[in-house]
């Protein structure tokens, strides 16, 4: 409960993030405008110091910016994380944060990650900061880009497992838009330019468009009377779900191409 004299200062919430994240030893912070995240093997907490936004406004902010940041994070990581938000609460001008719990790396269901030392014991390599440091940078490069947290949220949805065979043609659909898909541009070409210039195999592209939309699918398009359906089989979904992830990862080194 506040004291009488407490002033609400900002807003705090947080979620459990499973599997757990690859943070090794201590709390990585990440800034994001006014919003900052803390960030440990088991929780992202993120948390603002005002109260410029109202505090539905910033439970709807900091859950759009750290469900991109695991998407982009789980696309670097080839790894799939899940969030539950656990908790969210205000801020006041006599609070104390405090600290979110870490725990070692190789107490990770037996995950390993590298990090290289010379003579004097100097960290000169360590991959899983360069992770996080190349997760930050890919934050930024979607931040203003539409198309971007588009498929990034499809991804997350597909798998959030809902609609799956919907959102996993989303983002086939806005890439193609993103490279000219209109009514004066057929699917096909538009579809060609997008895996020319992200330098894909349109192959990719067919796939997830045939597992998704071809009428013996029954998904997007009834089938006719004499098709024989053939609904996707859960090893098809997974390969979607890899291409689709795929296509996404070159997009977001596309934008980086282009600043």
């Amino acid at each position: 409960m506040e004291k009488a004299d407490s002033k609400v200062t900002g807003y705090a919430i947080e979620w459990k993030v499973e599997p757990p994240l690859w943070i090794k030893d201590k709390i990585e912070e990440r800034k994001w405008g006014d919003i900052k995240l803390s960030l440990s093997a088991e929780k992202i907490r993120a948390e603002i110091r005002n109260t410029f936004l109202k505090e539905d406004d910033f439970e709807k902010k900091a859950t759009e910016l750290v469900r991109r940041w695991v998407v982009l994070y789980g696309l670097r990581k080839g790894s799939d994380f899940k969030l539950q938000k656990t908790r969210m609460w205000t801020l006041t001008n006599d609070e104390w944060i405090g600290s979110i719990e870490y725990v070692s790396l190789l107490s990770i269901q037996g995950r390993i990650a590298i990090t290289v030392t010379d003579a004097e014991g100097n960290v000169v390599r360590d991959t899983e900061k360069e992770v996080l440091e190349s997760t930050q940078e890919d934050m930024g490069y979607t931040e203003k880009d539409d198309t971007a947290k588009r498929i990034l949220n499809y991804c997350r949805l597909t798998e959030a497992g809902e609609n799956i065979t919907r959102n996993l043609y989303k983002v086939i659909d806005a890439l193609e838009r993103r490279f000219g898909k209109s009514k004066g541009v057929r699917t096909g070409e538009a579809r060609s330019r997008a895996a020319s210039e992200l330098g894909v195999d349109i192959d990719d592209f067919n796939y997830i468009g045939n597992l998704t939309s071809a009428p013996m699918r029954d998904e997007r398009h009834a089938p006719s009377m004499t098709d024989e359906v053939n609904p996707p089989s859960n090893a098809e979904i997974n390969e979607g779900k890899k291409r689709a992830k795929k296509l996404i990862r070159a997009y977001v080194e596309w934008l980086k191409k282009r600043s």
